[in-house]
């Protein structure tokens, strides 16, 4: 039966070019088979060390891996090295667990491994000596069908030595400090020292992990902050140490101090497998919520793809991922517990994804959301803190005085500082809806009390029909005011609340409430994205839903306008308008520049106003003064019956009366009866120096 036929040059440019995309994993790939021989050696002879050297010479465009590991004899050249697929390592390996029951920690599996050298090489030339034979061998290849082995005198120690040709366009990999990049990318963590060009070793040969498992536990925690400081440019906030026997799995992760930025990153983890690193920086292996770890793992349970560069998305796979974010979990508990200050630290860093976490995750929200701190009108508090700090018996029921919105903090911290009440700011995300978990999952412990919404009878009073009736003209007035300014979609309300100096509020409806997240999240440059005019369209959209104006029958002003009765002229108009601002002003949130621009028309016009006032009352206060003189030098030349007519037909009282009523006015009052009695003075004159006519 004929045979199926291949083609070398065919399968280099489909396997090596697809299968290892990135040009450096040559290197990687031969110092695995060089590791590989020296643990098979070590089989044979538990005390042989095992070293690689890898040497450039960029005269001869030439790198060279050499090992003093097992060697190949003819027929482990023919029917290994020589057949693309048949793996000696592989075999060998399998060969020992069945037989011997030896689990040796090889990493070649698949047998192309030295494919990859044709990536990069016009010519790969292998040296070896099989260590129990004294005859060495001398295979070249050209990157096509043929090779050439034959006998050498060139290989005087046992081992082998692989020279890679690299073509013109990559003697970048003739560079030392290249190639030593290279090596601690995916050699750092081999257990056999690594030389280059007679300088090493180059790689750490011991993880961290290792060293460190026999350390007191605060040298430990040094050792491995150091090494990760070394190897990552972030700082380490939370060591977490990862010892898995189960899964045969080792390693060291660490929470970032690195800001996060939204909800499409991920944790990062360096994925070695043997020591041998197959993933740097692999975005998959640690659960979605934990995008604030980083880390290096090492694991033996997982099975590499054929090009090395990922594992099969098996059953040991997905139980590994979980291991990682139980140990991840813990660690989080565990600092919460043992060192809560520093916890808060964390917290600082990672609040959004730690309350994302307690949000999806019930496990994690029952044991930690008492310790998660939450922004307050006294600081940041855990809720834990908070119930402890709130009135009442620590078996009641504690309410939970929030407002859903950051831009609100101002006023209601004010409302509650006067009630000598604890408020609490869950406007960040997340936060309202892991409140009402809170209540859902500890039923009879805790109950919200929402401060920005006007069925809130504790805080904002009902007040009686009598009020209601004599307010109503007000609210009428202020309706159409809003109005003519624009705004037709304001409800007026009067209700009585603290502190009495706070004229009105702005507060929500559900709905609105439920606009004003919306309206979040359309601002959100990492969860939504749209064109500028879009976004705009949207945003005037749900700021056209209704608004609550609600006034505060206690406040000063507020009764003052109620009494007033009439609203027409433009004082009284700005005051109106001026109620609704001012609410703005408090509720940050609603400082849209058209509000914005509003307000500043009202500020310019009030400010005209209060120029004009203080000019009128500048004219009376020069008239009131010179009336004034002009009483004191007419005094003595009116008689005491004209004071008395004077004062009897402006007050119907005596002179002294008369006198005293004066010193308690105001300029404009003086001014205005002086003027009178002046007027009357100069008219009654008039009529006694006229004369008389028949």
């Amino acid at each position: 039966m004929p045979k199926m036929k291949s083609n070398f040059r065919g399968l280099v440019t489909l396997l090596a070019k697809n299968l290892y995309p990135e040009p450096d994993v040559f290197v990687r790939e031969l110092i695995q088979n060089a590791h590989d021989s020296i643990q098979l050696r070590r089989v044979q002879n538990p005390d042989h060390a095992g070293q690689i050297h890898v040497s450039l010479e960029a005269g001869n465009r030439t790198i060279t891996f050499s090992d003093d590991g097992t060697g190949m004899n003819q027929f482990v050249i023919e029917e290994f090295l020589s057949t693309i697929g048949a793996s000696g390592t592989g075999t060998m390996t399998a060969d020992l667990k069945r037989e011997a029951q030896l689990d040796v920690a090889t990493i070649g599996q698949f047998g192309i491994g030295l494919l990859s050298a044709f990536v990069v090489a016009e010519r790969v030339d292998v040296y070896t000596r099989h260590f129990q034979t004294d005859e060495a061998w001398h295979w070249v290849n050209l990157g096509d069908d043929e090779y050439s082995l034959n006998p050498t005198t060139e290989m005087p120690q046992t081992g082998s030595q692989v020279i890679v040709t690299v073509k013109p366009e990559y003697v970048e990999f003739l560079r030392e400090e290249a190639v030593e990049a290279v090596i601690r990318k995916y050699a750092d963590l081999l257990p056999v020292p690594i030389f280059l060009n007679g300088r090493g070793p180059v790689n750490a040969v011991r993880p961290p992990w290792e060293v460190a498992a026999s350390l007191p536990p605060v040298e430990r925690e040094k050792h491995l902050t150091a090494f990760l400081n070394r190897r990552y440019p972030d700082f380490p906030l939370l060591i977490i140490p990862v010892n898995l026997p189960q899964l045969q799995t080792q390693g060291v992760l660490y929470i970032t101090d690195q800001p996060i930025p939204g909800l499409n990153t991920s944790g990062l983890v360096d994925l070695y497998q043997n020591r041998m690193c197959l993933r740097p920086r692999d975005t998959e292996l640690l659960p979605d919520w934990a995008r604030f770890v980083r880390g290096i793992i090492d694991t033996r349970c997982l099975q590499p793809t054929a090009a090395r560069d990922n594992v099969h998305r098996n059953a040991d796979y997905y139980a590994l991922r979980r291991a990682l974010g139980e140990l991840i979990l813990q660690a989080i508990l565990d600092c919460s517990n043992n060192s809560p200050d520093y916890f808060a630290k964390l917290c600082n860093w990672h609040h959004f994804h730690f309350k994302s976490i307690a949000l999806t995750d019930d496990r994690f929200f029952d044991r930690l959301i008492l310790h998660l701190p939450f922004e307050t009108s006294q600081g940041d508090l855990t809720l834990e803190q908070y119930r402890a700090k709130q009135a009442g018996h620590p078996n009641q029921v504690t309410p939970i005085y929030y407002f859903p919105s950051n831009a609100d903090s101002t006023r209601f911290y004010e409302l509650c500082r006067v009630r000598q009440i604890i408020a609490l700011n869950a406007g960040f995300f997340f936060e309202e809806s892991l409140l009402k978990k809170l209540v859902d999952r500890q039923p009879g412990r805790w109950v919200l009390r929402r401060l920005d919404q006007i069925d809130s009878e504790d805080f904002y009073q009902r007040i009686s029909d009598e009020e209601s009736e004599a307010f109503a003209p007000l609210l009428t007035a202020i309706a159409d005011a809003l109005r003519d300014a624009g705004k037709p979609d304001v409800k007026v309300t009067v209700r009585r609340f603290e502190p009495q100096h706070i004229s009105s509020m702005l507060l929500e409806a559900p709905q609105t409430a439920m606009s004003d997240s919306l309206k979040g999240l359309l601002n959100h440059p990492l969860l939504f994205r749209s064109p500028p005019s879009i976004q705009a369209e949207m945003s005037e959209a749900l700021d056209r839903r209704s608004k609550e104006l609600l006034l505060n029958a206690s406040n000063p002003l507020v009764q003052r306008l109620s009494r007033l009765g009439n609203w027409n002229d433009e004082p009284a108009r700005l005051a109106l308008r001026g109620l609704y601002f001012s609410a703005i002003l408090q509720s940050r949130g609603r400082l849209s520049s058209d509000n914005t621009m509003e307000i500043s028309k009202l500020l310019e016009c009030s400010l005209n106003e209060l120029v004009s006032a203080h000019g009128a009352l500048a004219g009376c206060q020069r008239e009131a003064a010179a009336l004034r003189k002009l009483v004191e030098e007419r005094n003595d030349s009116l008689s005491g019956e004209e004071w008395k007519a004077a004062s009897r037909a402006l007050y119907g009282g005596s002179p002294s009366e008369f006198r005293e009523r004066i010193s308690r006015s105001t300029d404009e009052e003086v001014a205005r009866t002086l003027a009178e009695m002046l007027t009357m003075n100069t008219s009654a004159n008039k009529q006694q120096t006229q004369p008389a006519t028949t």
